[in-house]
């Protein structure tokens, strides 16, 4: 609810996780009703730089970073 319910903008960082990096397990956010989720596959800040990664981070409403232990 915090990162915009249903109708949020959910951007997911997953840069803190192993490769290979589990895309399929990281759309547990649909689980909890997200229906707007973008996830930005990329390891080097010129692949998070991209102008489509930029604008989706612009419209996001809550962003999850995954991994990091």
């Amino acid at each position: 609810e915090l990162g915009g319910g249903a109708e949020g903008h959910f951007v997911v960082l997953p840069i803190s996780m192993p490769d290979p990096i589990p895309l399929e397990n990281l759309v547990f956010l649909r689980k909890h009703g997200a229906k707007n989720i973008t996830i930005i596959n990329a390891r080097e800040l010129k692949d998070v730089e991209d102008p489509k990664n930029i604008e989706a981070l612009k419209k996001a409403t809550a962003i999850w970073f995954g991994g990091g232990r």
